[in-house]
């Protein structure tokens, strides 16, 4: 099932990222995801796929030291608005951190 099937009051649930969400309220959004058919871990999944995939693409950023000759992975299409937004927040701060270089 996707977020798109949803009954309109589950699938605004679905889209909430997770990251800043008091944990009462994670729990709730995983209860109602499970009593739908979605997967919380599968959306874990997808995040993590995602930060790996970005952070190989960016290693100056992320330090990664991979061989420079690995084929770099496309980003999966179609990915939920909490997977979006959870990625996006995790590159916001990575990226803030660069630019403010090593501390003085």
């Amino acid at each position: 099932m996707q977020v798109e099937d949803l009954p309109i009051d589950i699938g605004l649930i679905a889209q909430l990222p997770v990251g800043r969400l008091p944990e009462h309220v994670g729990n709730l959004r995983s209860t109602l995801l499970a009593r739908t058919g979605l997967s919380a871990s599968e959306e874990i999944a997808a995040v993590e796929n995602v930060k790996s995939i970005i952070s190989r693409r960016l290693p100056e950023i992320f330090g990664v030291n991979e061989s420079a000759t690995m084929e770099l992975e496309s980003l999966p299409t179609n990915l939920p608005w909490a997977v979006k937004a959870e990625v996006g927040q995790w590159l916001r701060r990575a990226i803030a951190e660069y630019n403010r270089g090593p501390a003085e």
